[in-house]
């Protein structure tokens, strides 16, 4: 910033001392009556070479092929009161020339062909021989002249006194020639700027542009200012004047880049491509001035309509609130301006004092360089501020980083209990998978306990149906006894048979119901095993409800102390809530256990009722077939009383049918209890292969708890890494 406001100040300091310089213009006296003709003769030059065939100037004249020798002659008589020494003016004509004197060379100005080299932008004073200056003297002046072109503009020439030469070579020079080096020297350095500017930050690419357009002005101010061609080759002099169409092309993507506006690749590389069309054609043409000028003509179209973007774009920039855009406005502005003061100078065919078509152009630069400056001072201002931020957010980092380490310490001791807790989970969660274990090899045990009970009962129903069987053949034999009692005296030896046979029948119905009372006790033991592991499994659920509840208030702690941990925390609350519903399905899972545990005690409980009923039945049975064998054995020890005890033996008889009828009922009513117990074994065994599933359901569940417990245990360890570097970041920063 500082060497762009002293860049700035030294502009407006060799502006001041050029306009300082401008003082009298002297003493001056026309040249007029100019002749000319084409053609390269030495004869030409002498005082009383006869030219008055020759054609008058009109102006403008063609000399031929560009290059080509031509002559100009006029006279000139020398004031009384002029001085002593006079000076050929040559203003800034456009060719290059030899001046002779009465014949006698004087000096020159430029270099003739082969060796041709022109500034038709500065002037040239030739002092005229001291030994022709006399007053009254007439003088012969002959111009042997040389243009690279097809036609040229012939400048108004005179004579002047020293005044007049060294306003010319001074104050002229200065303005048309001098200063155009200077402000070719500034661009120099200001390109030189931005391109640092740019290497420093490649992003800024707005600053290469201006760059590459500030080296191009450069060169096509100092050809314009410098005494010769730069490079001294005409190909350098084409390649100036095109320079000053290619750096206005490059301001085109620096425009759009700079206001962020129309900016493509296509408006790029098609300024880019105008430029270097035009470049191209004026190297075509280096050869000739008038094409060179005629396609500098031409490029002044795309130079305008580049002009007038800018300015649009700059119009645009300052209704949006760019302060940066204003230089550029005025800037643009001026040149407008300055450019129609050239205009009207080459519409009216005048030599201005100045032509200030390059003062325009620089006038845009400079404005750039100061909205670039501008920029970079409001940049410094937003950086100022931005520093003054950096500082408040710097102290209240630091705040934080006392918090955070606070935080940290708070994690690490949140991470500990969580790692014990896991701790415990995982013994937790390896008990209720061994408890699992054994609430399948209990269940299974019960399964297998319950099909021996369901065999015993199919076993206890087979021998109630061969009681039933044997009941009904003691029907028929009772019926046949009640048929025979009528004949008991003649039958005396059948009556012993039945005897026989109902005792034996007495024996097998008591071995039958001991044997069916020894089932029912089996059955009721087996009951009570059943009962007992169905116990054991409740109390194995209890565990897995209380280990549940356990994992679940766990989970709530853990819950609690990533909510207080904040953000570091969120993990562990994701982890506590996967626990926690790992915790409920188990306990949901445990109620299952309970219920059917609940329901099998249920089944059990009516099954040894029933089976209790069926023994007591049986013992009926057993004491009725014990008093049927000892009446039997009453009457077998009365048999041969049987003919005076036939009531008896039919009142007997009778009982007997009605104790058979009782056993036939006891039996029927056993074998619906039989089914009944049958059913309460199956379910029993359903819900034994339930209590199996579930118990396989907790043992996965345990598992994936474990799983999730050794998951919580690496985010722990990683807690405790992470809350380790904050401590050691809060340390450092401190």
């Amino acid at each position: 910033m500082k060497n762009r406001a002293g860049t700035l100040l030294l502009v407006a300091l060799f502006i001041g001392i050029a306009s300082g310089l401008a003082g009298a213009q002297g003493a001056r006296y026309q040249l007029r009556g100019w002749k000319w003709a084409p053609g390269d003769d030495a004869s030409r030059a002498a005082a009383a070479f006869d030219d008055s065939s020759w054609s008058a100037v009109p102006g403008k004249i063609a000399p031929g092929a560009p290059g080509a020798i031509f002559w100009l002659r006029t006279s000139f008589t020398v004031p009384a009161d002029a001085p002593p020494r006079l000076w050929f003016l040559t203003n800034r004509a456009g060719f290059a020339l030899e001046l002779y004197v009465n014949g006698e060379y004087a000096g020159s100005r430029g270099r003739l062909p082969p060796d041709y080299d022109l500034r038709s932008t500065r002037c040239d004073t030739i002092l005229l021989p001291s030994s022709q200056v006399r007053p009254g003297q007439s003088l012969s002046l002959a111009l042997r002249c040389a243009y690279r072109g097809d036609s040229v503009q012939v400048p108004d020439y005179s004579i002047g006194d020293a005044a007049a030469q060294d306003f010319e070579l001074g104050t002229v020079n200065f303005w048309n020639g001098r200063l155009y080096e200077i402000l070719s020297a500034l661009c120099l350095f200001l390109g030189l700027y931005s391109l640092a500017q740019f290497i420093f930050k490649p992003s800024e690419k707005a600053e290469l542009y201006f760059a590459v357009g500030l080296f191009f002005i450069a060169f096509y101010l100092l050809d314009i200012g410098a005494d010769v061609w730069v490079f001294k080759a005409v190909w350098s002099h084409a390649l100036a004047r095109a320079s000053l169409v290619i750096s206005m092309m490059f301001l085109v993507p620096f425009f759009t880049t700079f206001f962020g506006f129309l900016q493509s690749r296509a408006i790029t590389y098609t300024s880019i491509g105008v430029g270097a069309a035009f470049a191209a054609a004026f190297l075509v043409n280096s050869g000739n001035e008038t094409a060179l000028s005629t396609v500098f003509s031409l490029s002044l179209l795309p130079m305008m309509a580049a002009v007038f973007l800018c300015a649009f774009m700059s119009l645009r920039a300052v209704r949006a609130g760019s302060r940066e855009a204003w230089p550029i406005v005025i800037a643009v502005g001026l040149s407008i301006v300055l450019a129609a003061y050239d205009s009207y100078y080459t519409i009216a065919g005048i030599l201005p004092f100045a032509w200030l078509q390059g003062f325009a152009f620089f006038a845009i630069n400079i404005s750039i360089f100061i909205a670039l400056s501008m920029r970079q001072a409001k940049l410094k201002s937003d950086l100022e501020i931005y520093a003054a931020e950096v500082e408040a957010k710097k102290a209240e980092l630091a705040h934080s980083l006392s918090r955070l380490g606070e935080a940290g310490e708070a994690a690490a001791q949140l991470a500990s209990r969580l790692d014990e807790a896991a701790g415990t989970a995982v013994g937790a969660a390896e008990a209720a998978a061994s408890r699992s274990a054994r609430i399948g090899q209990d269940t299974e045990r019960q399964a297998a306990e319950a099909r021996e009970a369901d065999r015993l009962v199919a076993d206890f129903a087979a021998s109630i149906g061969r009681v039933n069987e044997n009941l009904a053949s003691q029907a028929e034999s009772v019926e046949r006894t009640a048929a025979a009692a009528t004949e008991l005296s003649q039958g005396a030896e059948l009556v012993a048979q039945s005897i026989e046979g109902t005792a034996s029948f007495t024996g097998g119905l008591a071995e039958l119901t001991g044997s069916g009372e020894k089932a029912a006790s089996a059955l009721m033991a087996a009951m009570e095993r059943v009962s007992a592991a169905s116990a054991g499994i409740g109390e194995i659920v209890d565990a897995v409800d209380d280990f549940a509840e356990r994992t679940n208030l766990l989970a709530m702690n853990a819950a609690i102390e990533a909510a207080h941990s904040g953000q570091a925390g969120r993990g562990f609350a994701i982890i506590a809530g996967e626990v926690k519903k790992l915790a409920q399905s188990q306990a949901e899972r445990a109620a299952r256990i309970r219920d059917s545990v609940a329901e099998i005690q249920g089944r059990i409980g009516e099954g040894s009722r029933e089976a209790e009923s069926l023994r007591q039945t049986l013992r009926k049975i057993a004491e009725g077939s014990a008093e049927a064998a000892q009446r039997l054995a009453v009457v077998r020890r009365n048999t041969d009383e049987q003919k005076s005890a036939s009531e008896e033996i039919s009142s007997s008889m009778e009982a007997l049918a009605a104790a058979s009828a009782k056993i036939s009922e006891e039996a029927g009513r056993q074998a619906e209890y039989s089914q009944s117990v049958r059913g309460s074994v199956a379910a029993i065994a359903e819900s034994a292969a339930a209590t199996r599933g579930s118990a396989q359901s907790i043992a996965e569940d345990g598992s994936g708890l474990v799983v999730a417990v050794a998951k919580l245990r690496e985010l722990t360890a990683k807690a405790s890494e992470l809350t380790a570097a904050l401590s050691g970041w809060h340390e450092a920063s401190g």
